[in-house]
């Protein structure tokens, strides 16, 4: 390997590298994010805590400012990168969630896949999910499309 990332205490479920391509977000079976400088020595510049299982998902929000979590604690969390902050504990699902996903021009569209058969469409701004989709089936992944008009689900 070019760099070898060293933190995590178990085994990491997720990765991604930032909009912007400066960063790296990973995720897993020891509940933190952690954040991670893409160039020079590739710091660890950040340690995200908060989920009470481990974490299936992680993404970032188009501005690389927010990190967005799905955990299979029955939880969506959205973090401020900066401050490690939870910002929304989006908590509706009844089983694990394995996906969570945003629209890339409007960070206040986000879905969620889970395990209880349901695909959720979030508003942060909200108290509660815009709507609910029901599936026959545990939903594995969600996207939106760019603007947020369109769902896929897995």
């Amino acid at each position: 390997p070019i760099m070898r990332l060293v933190g995590h205490a178990e085994a990491i479920h997720s990765v991604k590298f930032s909009p912007n391509g400066n960063n790296i977000a990973s995720g897993g079976f020891d509940k933190r994010v952690f954040l991670w400088k893409v160039y020079g020595d590739c710091d660890n510049y950040g340690v995200i805590s908060g989920h009470k299982n481990c974490i299936t998902e992680v993404q970032w929000s188009q501005d690389s400012d927010k990190i967005l979590t799905s955990s299979a604690d029955k939880t969506v969390g959205i973090w401020d990168c900066s401050t490690g902050a939870r910002i929304r504990n989006l908590n509706e699902h009844r089983s694990i969630v394995n996906s969570v996903a945003g629209a890339a021009n409007d960070e206040n569209i986000l879905v969620s896949a889970s395990d209880d058969s349901t695909a959720k469409l979030w508003d942060p701004r909200q108290k509660s999910c815009t709507f609910s989709f029901d599936h026959d089936f545990q939903v594995f992944s969600a996207r939106l499309s760019n603007t947020g008009s369109d769902l896929y689900t897995a």
